[in-house]
């Protein structure tokens, strides 16, 4: 887990820098869920990554459809289902090609499975003011 989550944290950081500056309460809030994942404060982690989510900073659809594919993580190991397939189906819509490494627990993988076996979500963005 821990393994992915620094990926993550590269992957995301990689992205950001070609499409954005990271700005630094987003990038270190995300150190923070990172931290809170490897202590298994999975509740908390996933509050601050849905957070990230919900301020709409984050426009480029690589680096997104990666942080909901984290809150889907982190929800499944919370057990919440419905919250875990919302994500993912959220990360597939942005990224279809998205797979979760091999020996991936089945408690993750059947949320992502159901999200990916549903009609995929149509999403668009608005630009506010």
């Amino acid at each position: 887990m821990r393994v992915v989550a620094a990926a993550l944290v590269v992957g995301l950081a990689a992205a950001n820098a070609r499409a954005q500056p990271i700005a630094a309460p987003a990038h270190d809030d995300l150190a923070e869920a990172i931290r809170l994942e490897a202590a298994l404060d999975y509740d908390h982690a996933l509050a601050i990554v849905e957070r990230i989510i919900a301020a709409g900073t984050t426009t480029e659809p690589a680096r997104l459809a990666e942080l909901h594919l984290y809150a889907g993580r982190l929800a499944a190991g919370l057990e919440r289902a419905d919250a875990s397939r919302d994500h993912f189906a959220r990360a597939l819509a942005l990224r279809p090609d998205l797979a979760l490494p091999a020996g991936t627990s089945p408690k993750i993988t059947a949320p992502f499975d159901a999200a990916r076996a549903t009609p995929p979500l149509r999403l668009h963005a608005t630009r506010d003011g």
